[in-house]
Formats: C-alpha cells, sequence, structure tokens
C-alpha cells in the first residue's frame, strides 16, 4: 500500500492543489518513502511544497552555504544578492567561506544576519571600521586563518562571543584580550598564535565551556597561569608541539577527571609514562608520538 502511494504521489504532482488538504501526518508517511533526490524535486512543485518540505526537512534544507575562491566582488555580490532574495525563510542560514577576497567586510556585512559559518583566509585587506561595526547575532562557526591585522580579528570575535560554538585560528597575530567572556564556546582550535599570552587569555575565557581543545605549535610558557585553569567539561585535548612539557602536563590535569580523548605529539622531554601517572579516569582513547633530534635532524615515534 505505501508503494501504491508513493507512485500516485508522484505521478499526480501537477494536481499539488489537492494535497494541501490531506492530514500532516499522512503527508509525512508519504515523505518517508521517498528518496532525497525526489524530495528535492517535490519542493520545485509549488510555493507550497517548498515551504512544506523545508520545514519537515530542515536539517537537509535548514543552510544554505556558498563557498567563495573568486576574487571578482562584483559577480560574488550579485550571486549573493540573487541568493538572499530566494524564499528559503527564517530558519534557513548561510555560510561563508571566502578566500583573498577584496571586499569581504562589505560582503559580511550585506548578510550578517543570516551567518551561521564564516571563514576567512588570507584576508588583510579588511576594512576595521566596517568590521567593528558588523554584529553576527547567529554566527556559530569561526574559522580564521592567516590574517595579521589583529584588530579586525578582535573585532570579528566580539560581534559573535554570545552564540560562538566553535573557533579555529591558525597563523593569527592576535591581540592581548580581557573583555571577552564566550557563553556558548565548546571547540577551541589554535595554531601559530603568534602572541602567547593571548591564548592563555583566550583559553581562561572559555574554560568553564570548553568540550574540545586542540593547540598546535604554541609557545606557552607561563605554567603558572595553567595550572590555575580548570576545565570542568574538556573531554577531546589535543596537544602538538608544544614544547614545553610542564605546560602539557598541566592542561593534562586541567582536565583529567573528564577527559575521554588524548592525543600528545612532540612535546620536548615529555615521556608516556608522565602521562601515564596522570590519573584519567574516564580516558578511552590515548595516542602518544615523542620526538628527539640527532645531528640536527627530527625524527618521530608512535606509541598508542
Amino acid at each position: 500500500m505505501a508503494d501504491n502511494l508513493h507512485q500516485g504521489f508522484l505521478l499526480h504532482l501537477e494536481d499539488a492543489d489537492e494535497f494541501k488538504t490531506l492530514p500532516l501526518v499522512a503527508f509525512r508517511r508519504i515523505l518517508y518513502f521517498l528518496t532525497v533526490k525526489e524530495i528535492k524535486l517535490l519542493r520545485r512543485v509549488s510555493p507550497w511544497f517548498f515551504e512544506r518540505v523545508s520545514n519537515e526537512f530542515k536539517q537537509l534544507f535548514g543552510t544554505y552555504q556558498i563557498e567563495i575562491t573568486r576574487r571578482d566582488f562584483v559577480e560574488i555580490q550579485r550571486t549573493l544578492e540573487v541568493a538572499m532574495k530566494r524564499p528559503y525563510g527564517l530558519d534557513i542560514k548561510l555560510n561563508l567561506d571566502l578566500w583573498f577576497l577584496h571586499s569581504a567586510d562589505e560582503l559580511i556585512k550585506s548578510c550578517n544576519e543570516t551567518l551561521t559559518e564564516l571563514k576567512l583566509k588570507e584576508m588583510n585587506v579588511l576594512n576595521v571600521a566596517v568590521i567593528n561595526s558588523i554584529q553576527l547575532p547567529n554566527l556559530k562557526v569561526l574559522h580564521l586563518k592567516s590574517i595579521l591585522a589583529g584588530n579586525v580579528v578582535l573585532a570579528l570575535i566580539k560581534s559573535c562571543k554570545e552564540t560562538l560554538t566553535e573557533l579555529k585560528m591558525v597563523d593569527i597575530n592576535f591581540p592581548v584580550i580581557k573583555s571577552i567572556q564566550f557563553q556558548n564556546l565548546k571547540v577551541l582550535h589554535l595554531e601559530r598564535i603568534f602572541n602567547k599570552w593571548a591564548v592563555l587569555a583566550l583559553i581562561e575565557s572559555c574554560q568553564e565551556t570548553l568540550t574540545e581543545l586542540r593547540l598546535v605549535n604554541i609557545d606557552v610558557e607561563n605554567v603558572a597561569v595553567i595550572k590555575s585553569i580548570q576545565f570542568p567539561n574538556l573531554k577531546v585535548l589535543h596537544l602538538e608541539r608544544i614544547f614545553n612539557k610542564w605546560a602539557v602536563l598541566a592542561l593534562i590535569n586541567s582536565c583529567k577527571e573528564t577527559l575521554t580523548e588524548l592525543k600528545v605529539k612532540e612535546s620536548r622531554n615529555l615521556s608516556e609514562d608522565e602521562i601515564n601517572n596522570i590519573k584519567t579516569p574516564n580516558l578511552e582513547i590515548l595516542e602518544f608520538k615523542k620526538y628527539y633530534y640527532c645531528n640536527y635532524q627530527y625524527y618521530d615515534d608512535y606509541s598508542d
């Protein structure tokens, strides 16, 4: 019977108005038997189908994602304007992936209300005044790479500090921060951040909410500050090329009660025994990769 309903549904899509009187339970039952391709085609039948199917499959149609790698700002702006005018509804959000684009600040400003994910790479032409005027009330994921203007980075983070759940920064010249307090940040990934004091301040500001922390090639020397940090909810900790072994041990101790996954790679003079001496009752995954050098050559040795 379900197959007959399925076939009849697809054959009579021209009479879309007839389905408006169909009970919601019956409509959902029919949708259950459709393939993803058929569901996408169904949205095109009429505005009514577009709205109804979008509401039933919010995970499938809930985000409009645009990846921009071209540098023609006029063409990009025109494309984005057309996309924003389409009837996606209030729950539909936008993801932007921008790489070395002039006037990216104006582009971000034009769609700031709908952005949920923003990824910027090699953006050293951003207008600080424009960025300072932007608020990103729905942004949850922010990835920044190779942005040397620290005041721009700081302004972007402040614009979404209340909603941000994931922050990744690579090759960033980041200033020291004291006023930012994250409310929902769960994932923090820092790699090659040039200001070591800013790293500690950033970690301190989100220690209560973090569940995942990844630090790569970070110069961390102030062990006393790390010892004062506690992560009550941290489950995943990845540390790579953190050469101060005391900093590594302090970070592990700060979350030893909740930690379930630990990966330590290339920390000078650190042994696996020193890690095992720390009691981590909930640890499920441990990956240790030690490093040593001989004749100015570096060698790796894995231990799982």
